[in-house]
């Protein structure tokens, strides 16, 4: 299976459809799309959300997140985190900015 590239954006977690995994129980949620930040997306996916696979315990139903996405294929209308340190506080948004303005600033 190939990934596209990562996409950056803040999601509001809507509502978890269910629970999938074994080794790692992970679960998914639609969510809607704030802000993108990098990345397309189409008109469906920011009109009427994108299906997330989450880690179980790492996002509370309402809340918003900058997340880092992977597209599992440009067929499947589905994304996963691109790491486990793929969730992050939106007050994070400003150092997350100015690194991808300027990457060498994410190694200070």
């Amino acid at each position: 299976m190939q990934h596209t590239p990562g996409r950056i954006l803040i999601a509001k977690i809507e509502y978890e459809l269910y629970m999938i995994g074994r080794t790692a129980p992970s679960c998914t949620y639609i969510c809607q799309i704030t802000e993108p930040i990098t990345g397309v997306y189409n008109d469906a996916e920011m009109t009427g959300g994108i299906l997330v696979v989450f880690f179980a315990d790492t996002v509370k139903q309402g809340e918003e997140y900058i997340v880092l996405l992977n597209k599992r294929s440009e067929e499947m209308q589905i994304y996963e985190l691109s790491s486990r340190n793929s969730v992050r506080s939106v007050d994070e948004y400003e150092e997350i900015a100015l690194i991808l303005a300027d990457p060498e600033k994410a190694e200070d």
